[in-house]
């Protein structure tokens, strides 16, 4: 097992660094704390601790994007939050729907069979799919990022962290706003909100939005539709009823459509098969020219995604202690449809329907100590319970057979095709036919039930000691069924190892659950934290902790799910293995994870700053990769990462707030002897990746603001913001070093806001036009051929809103 050489060495540079930023805040800051005026910042209330408390009061690891925050710097979606946010990462994929989330640095692959290792609530109640955590952002408090395990308070388990947001309940005064805005590519974004009081007990609110954008990747095939657009609105409705002071309901219905071409995978590398689909007359993007936006697919990848829920939220409070209670349903269907990779010939596409079909039942129970006493407590249980279905399927198109034909020595008319068909003993004209399908129907049922609990034990006024225990029990059934394979030269297996297994696309499929294999996993875990805090004085708090984290099975829910090559021999005594068998792992073991932390939370009139500084481990890392034909599931033994993260505040004067958010990461593997191979490689070798280091983690991420307010003296308030996003350099594949990611960003702001209740706001993103690559993968079915997806481009707009209060 490889380990750092120079661990020692950098704990040491931490160790340092947390000592010189406490030193200095001792001696420095105290004068600010004395300082009467009348400005400074203002202190952040945050319930990641599942109680009210200030930021600085709250002995966990979270980063708070505030309303203002979010407002000011435009961010619509969970993928804007990432430019304010260095710790939090929105990977892409194909398709819109098949986005994930990574904080420091890990993240789960994203599938229909993969729970996800961060987990994301919106008003407590957790969404299992990123397609449920995609639409547009409501009406909101603020949005909370918490940092490593946090099972012992969400009751879900998400073993790398937390996104946690807190939307605007209703108000009993009359309120309500509008927004329109006009920005580049076409986009148009219609945005509003009303709430009132019916009474001195019930408030009702309605809002709701619709933003839709031309795409940014052009598409060079005549008649296809440009990549990378927007299309989606959504609305969201609440009761708040109260009808003591004692009892609080609060009823959510929400309600989003999603209708979008993304995103474009372009070509970044051409592999042998380009003069193929060039003498076929299709189009190739040639990489020497200028940064690829653009896309060469003649059917476009849509997505469209329909996700909405009803939840109920009680809070009661009794004598010493209050009742939480939060029940809520859940849908989410995605239909993905379209071509398959970045490729002008029409060889096959993906079919979208009927798609995915998920439906949720959740129920978190919670009793919180309200009583006076040296003991702080929370007890609760968390049940869940989602079946997930899949229709999948691969349709051959009309250049399929032609392009083959060329591939295996004719000239795109299908002779030479026809000829290799004769000698295999199939007949003229049944391989790689146009509308040839491979259809599957795939899924799970999965229960999740947790019991967990938080105990604080207030030694004194300085020191107060944590407990937190989370038992999980998690249960799943999943299933495979292949519905109909038209694929009869991937049936051959006696073609396995030859030069003509490459073109064997859709091989038979092992169905289970079979007389092998049950298609069912049980996984429980007890999982803990342990904490100790220190209060200096009033501006000062410090704490060190132990937690740890964990995440269940994970099932290959695709139509690339392969037995264990160890039930080969019992699969083929049973009669029910494939007639071209393929081997790989139907699924990944549970995650665990663990993290040791110290923390610093300082907070002064015109000064804040967090600071955590950690080393996290996660035991069996759930990984997943695609190399253009096969696809493979695994896990890396142990997967760590040294690091600090900050977030500091300063307000010198009334009118200027400047701020530094930052993270450092040293990932490594430190055991990942089976790993995917790469290309060219034997996929049936796995290559050994220990003590190397993971792709897509830069070890610095750094976001700086700077806000400049000034109220004017006819009454109009003026503000103008810049916010920086920076990113070191980084590798995108653990296996192809030839591509890396540097990330430099600027966002800016400014908007007036009129006494007639009228504002003006001009906003910009990537402002520098900053152009990279996020991601890179094998194309499909273009052994050699290299596709990656691609930032956003600079976006801007203008938006105009009326408020009334």
């Amino acid at each position: 097992m490889h380990k750092r050489t120079d661990s020692l060495f950098k704990k040491s540079v931490l160790t340092t660094t947390v000592v010189t930023v406490v030193a200095s805040a001792v001696n420095v800051p105290a004068v600010l704390a004395q300082d009467d005026e009348g400005f400074g910042l203002e202190e952040i209330i945050v319930t990641a601790s599942k109680r009210e408390k200030t930021l600085q009061d709250t002995p966990i690891a979270v980063n708070v994007t505030t309303s203002q925050d979010i407002e000011q710097a435009k961010i619509y979606e969970l993928a804007d939050l990432q430019t304010l946010v260095p710790t939090l990462r929105v990977n892409n994929n194909v398709f819109v729907s098949a986005q994930s989330f990574s904080i420091r640095g890990f993240a789960s692959p994203t599938a229909l069979g993969t729970e996800p290792s961060v987990g994301v609530f919106v008003d407590g109640v957790f969404r299992s799919r990123a397609t449920g955590a995609i639409s547009d952002l409501p009406k909101l408090e603020r949005v909370e990022v918490l940092s490593g395990p946090q099972s012992t308070l969400f009751g879900k388990n998400a073993s790398a962290g937390v996104i946690s947001i807190v939307t605007a309940a209703p108000s009993y005064e009359p309120e309500g706003k509008v927004e329109v805005t006009l920005g580049n590519y076409d986009q148009r974004i219609l945005k509003g909100s009303i709430s009132a009081g019916v009474s001195d007990k019930v408030a009702l609110s309605l809002s709701g939005g619709y933003n839709q954008r031309d795409g940014y990747t052009k598409a060079l095939v005549a008649g296809a539709e440009d990549y990378d657009s927007k299309d989606r609105w959504n609305i969201r409705s609440q009761l708040l009823w109260e009808p003591n002071d004692h009892t609080r309901l609060r009823v959510i219905a929400d309600y989003s459509k999603i209708d979008e071409i993304c995103c474009a995978s372009v070509d970044v590398v051409q592999g042998p098969l380009a003069p193929a689909i060039e003498f076929l007359g299709g189009a190739v993007l040639n990489e020497s020219k200028a940064f690829p936006r653009k896309h060469t697919a003649a059917v476009p990848t849509r997505t469209k995604v329909v996700d909405g829920g009803i939840s109920l939220h009680a809070d009661l409070d009794f004598d010493g202690f209050s009742l939480t209670s939060i029940s809520a349903y859940r849908i989410n269907e995605v239909q993905n449809a379209g071509q398959i990779g970045d490729e002008s010939l029409n060889t096959s596409f993906r079919i979208g329907d009927p798609g995915t079909d998920i439906k949720g039942l959740s129920q978190e129970l919670r009793l919180t100590s309200t009583g006076d006493g040296p003991l702080d407590w929370i007890v609760g249980g968390f049940y869940f319970d989602e079946e997930a279905s899949l229709e999948d399927g691969i349709r051959n198109g009309p250049d399929l057979r032609p392009f083959i034909d060329v591939l295996v020595g004719g000239n795109g008319d299908g002779t030479a095709l026809v000829g290799l068909e004769g000698s295999l003993g199939l007949p003229a004209g049944s391989t790689f036919a146009d509308g040839d399908v491979a259809l599957y129907r795939i899924g799970q049922d999965n229960k999740d039930f947790s019991v967990f609990g938080n105990l604080d034990y207030n030694i004194n006024e300085s020191w107060t000691a944590t407990l937190g225990l989370n038992y999980t029990k998690d249960k799943k059934e999943a299933f495979l069924t292949e519905l109909q394979n038209d694929d009869l030269f991937a049936s051959l297996g006696f073609l396995a190892n030859g030069p003509l297994a490459s073109l064997q696309f859709r091989p038979p499929v092992v169905e289970f659950p079979n007389v092998v294999e049950s298609g069912k996993s049980e996984d429980s875990k007890t999982t803990y934290v342990l904490r100790l805090a220190y209060r200096l004085n009033d501006n000062m708090n410090f704490y060190v902790s132990k937690a740890t984290g964990f995440k269940s099975s994970s099932w290959d829910l695709s139509n690339f799910s392969r037995p264990d090559i160890n039930d080969a021999a019992a699969l083929d005594a049973a009669g029910i293995n494939s007639s071209n068998p393929k081997y790989g792992s139907r699924m990944s073991t549970p995650e665990y994870a663990t993290v040791l932390e110290f923390g610093a939370k300082l907070f002064f009139r015109q000064v804040s700053l967090n600071l955590a500084v950690f080393q996290q481990t996660l035991q069996d890392f759930q990984v997943r990769s695609f190399d253009g034909v096969n696809l493979f599931q695994a896990n890396a033994g142990e997967t760590s990462v040294d690091g600090f993260e900050f977030d500091a505040r300063y307000s010198p004067s009334d009118n200027w707030t400047f701020s530094l958010a930052g993270t450092y990461l040293d990932p490594i593997y430190d055991d990942f002897r089976n790993a995917p191979p790469g290309p060219g490689d034997d996929p049936s070798m796995p290559k050994d990746l220990s003590g190397t280091k993971p792709k897509n983690i830069p070890s610095t991420s750094l976001a700086l603001g700077v806000v400049y307010n000034k109220s004017l003296e006819n009454g109009t308030d003026f503000f103008i913001r810049a916010d920086y996003q920076y990113e070191s350099s980084v590798k995108l594949s653990d296996l192809d070093t030839r591509f890396e990611r540097q990330i430099k960003n600027l966002g800016v702001s400014t908007g007036l806001f009129f006494n007639n209740n009228v504002s003006v706001q001009f906003w910009g993103r990537n402002l520098t036009d900053d152009e990279n690559l996020v991601s890179i993968f094998g194309a499909p079915g273009q052994p050699g051929t290299i596709s990656a997806y691609v930032n956003t481009p600079r976006t801007f707009g203008l938006s105009i809103a009326y408020e009334y209060k």
